[in-house]
């Protein structure tokens, strides 16, 4: 029952551990590569995949901003 208990123990913490170094890691390259600045305050932003990106002419909405 003990080394199927530090066993679980090991496990879990080598999860946790690598759950929490990929978030961090991730987290750190977004800040270094993505740029979300936007010019201006728009009143209006939409956010998604390619469908809204498509629909939405930004430039022809006043105060809208498309990402």
């Amino acid at each position: 029952m003990k080394k199927f208990l530090f066993t679980t123990l090991v496990f879990s913490c080598l999860g946790v551990f690598c759950i929490t170094f990929l978030y961090i890691g991730i987290n750190w390259a977004t800040d270094k590569t993505a740029s979300f600045e936007s010019v201006g305050s728009p009143t209006y932003i939409v956010l998604g995949h390619s469908h809204p990106a498509c629909a939405f002419n930004d430039s022809l909405i006043d105060n809208f901003k498309n990402f």
